[in-house]
């Protein structure tokens, strides 16, 4: 044998190795171990993607409770509700009284309440 030259042994030993190595570079790269890999980034972003929108589920729900709790607040039926009443003309459905001076003694008007409606005649009025 010549120095510098593997014998047989040597080279199939030596092309084993390589072959392994390829083996398990190509096992690495392979089909089946990106798809593991992508499902494993899918479930990663969609657990994300969960947290992320039930982040922001909370956050709009509060957002609407406070702007429902303000526009019950401004309501004319929380009004009514804390005793006020709406005095209108004539029917129910009449203009709303907002200057006693327009009422003339003897008239007719509607109480809007807050649990119903009720008739009323003006007997005096104060300006």
């Amino acid at each position: 044998m010549r120095l510098g030259q593997a014998g047989p042994a040597a080279r199939t030993a030596s092309a084993r190795r390589q072959v392994g190595g390829l083996a398990a570079r190509v096992a690495q790269a392979g089909p089946v171990v990106r798809a593991t890999a992508a499902r494993r980034q899918v479930e990663v972003l969609a657990a994300r993607l969960r947290t992320g929108l039930a982040v922001r589920q909370r956050e709009a729900r509060g957002q609407l409770d406070a702007r429902a709790g303000r526009l019950a607040a401004l309501s004319p039926l929380a009004c009514l509700a804390r005793g006020y009443a709406i005095v209108r003309r004539g029917a129910a459905d009449g203009p709303v009284v907002q200057d006693a001076a327009v009422l003339a003694p003897g008239e007719r008007v509607t109480l809007v309440l807050a649990r119903g409606r009720a008739a009323a005649r003006i007997t005096d009025t104060e300006t």
